[in-house]
């Protein structure tokens, strides 16, 4: 069951370090996560290696405060947060709709919306927003995800967490081609793998005379099958 964690903008391994009691983590872990505040968090859409799509930022968000540039600030978890937002931004508000019935109204362009978030996708506005939900309040608070600052204040988040589990395994499978290694995401994926990360001859060659490499680490790879 996914609990929810109130944060605002204070360093995001701070958050987890309080999680760490509950067995619990927030769903981004971005790979700047030593330097990231939560507010590049949520203005980014962060995910990172192991979230993937479904436990980045915008669908791990339950509530969010923000403020708008006319000076209204809307708090989506008021049970009333939706007749708020069309009362004080009926323009907002109506235009959000507009926007939501012209993509449902064109098929392809939904379809490409869908597909397009189905990956890993944080580049621009949240399009899916407009076709995961159905009331403006809810599609702004989804649109704010990874609109980088352009859109609204960002004042205040709740997050759902995610399970931390307590124990966790790495492994290095070696392959004889790209293309074998390519072969076993699919079964990797079924087998609940979290994270695979693919590094071809080159990749593993650029840090085998590198300086900051452990000298053991450095005649591992050279000794490894094929090197």
């Amino acid at each position: 069951m996914a609990e929810k964690s109130a944060c605002n903008p204070r360093d995001r391994r701070h958050v987890n370090q309080a999680l760490k009691a509950y067995r619990a983590k927030m769903g981004p872990d971005p790979a700047s996560i030593n330097a990231c505040m939560m507010g590049g968090i949520l203005s980014n859409n962060s995910s990172g290696m192991c979230c993937g799509v479904t436990q980045n930022a915008y669908h791990t968000l339950d509530s969010i405060t923000f403020v708008l540039p006319s000076g209204t600030v809307i708090d989506t978890a008021h049970p009333e947060a939706d007749e708020i937002f069309q009362q004080r931004e009926p323009r907002l508000a109506q235009g959000l709709l507009d926007l939501k019935r012209e993509i449902e109204a064109t098929p392809q362009l939904a379809d490409r919306v869908r597909a397009k978030y189905k990956m890993k996708n944080t580049t621009g506005y949240s399009l899916n927003a407009f076709l995961d939900f159905s009331r403006p309040v809810e599609i702004m608070r989804n649109l704010l995800i990874g609109s980088e600052g352009t859109l609204a204040f960002i004042a205040e988040a709740v997050l759902k967490t995610v399970p931390d589990l307590p124990v966790k395994y790495t492994g290095l499978l070696l392959f004889p081609d790209i293309h074998s290694a390519c072969a076993a995401i699919a079964p990797l994926r079924q087998a609940d793998a979290k994270a695979l990360e693919l590094m071809d001859r080159a990749s593993l060659r650029s840090v085998e005379t590198s300086r900051v490499s452990r000298p053991a680490s450095r005649a591992c790879l050279r000794r490894l099958p094929g090197c």
